[in-house]
């Protein structure tokens, strides 16, 4: 084997090496060496999949941070039967659930009042920063835009996540979310058309 094909073959076995798939076994075999590639390659879908689900984006962190220590405890159940950012994704999604109900049993019926926290919210990273003198215009903008995507259904408001804030290509977000790619098609034209109707203006292309 000439050096060129040597190199290669190292390469690959490189690649193999830290590939999802084998570094979820070596983790599953008791080697959690490598546990910090998989967090820092799939920190984005963790935080996409919590992003649609809580509104205060000041809790995000910790709870990315917590949805990565529950995939810890539960790597034993994972049995690549999806991929791992799938099964990752869901796994925070219902981590962020669960945190809600959480909260929502401990004050009952009490609203938390958000506006105070130095949070972003998805509107916000959509239409971009802003000047300062623009600021107060902008926040009343923000504000509107929030409870406008609030009413979208959860999976629109996901693939939109998805597409627009974390950047994903169409594939990558079948992958994500384990759905068709024709599926994530109609989802994005479907919430693009729906956040028309209830803004009366374009701009989702």
């Amino acid at each position: 084997m000439n050096e060129f094909a040597t190199q290669s073959a190292q390469a690959e076995a490189q690649e193999d090496r830290y590939s999802d798939d084998a570094i979820i076994r070596r983790c599953q075999a008791g080697d959690w060496s490598d546990y910090d590639r998989l967090v820092e390659r799939h920190r984005r879908i963790v935080w996409a999949a919590i992003d649609v689900v809580i509104d205060n984006k000041s809790l995000i962190p910790d709870l990315v941070q917590e949805s990565f220590i529950r995939a810890y405890r539960k790597m034993d159940t994972y049995q690549f039967k999806s991929s791992f950012s799938s099964w990752i994704f869901r796994l925070a999604r219902n981590h962020a659930i669960s945190y809600l109900r959480s909260k929502a049993a401990k004050l009952k019926s009490t609203s938390i009042d958000d506006d105070s926290d130095d949070s972003t919210p998805i509107s916000q990273r959509i239409a971009g920063g802003s000047e300062p003198a623009e600021e107060y215009e902008r926040m009343d903008m923000r504000r509107s835009l929030d409870q406008i995507l609030s009413q979208l259904p959860e999976h629109y408001r996901a693939v939109l996540n998805l597409y627009y804030i974390q950047e994903h290509s169409y594939e990558e977000i079948a992958q994500i979310q384990d759905i068709p790619l024709n599926t994530v098609r109609t989802h994005l034209r479907r919430a693009r058309q729906k956040l028309m109707e209830l803004t009366g203006q374009g701009g989702w292309q």
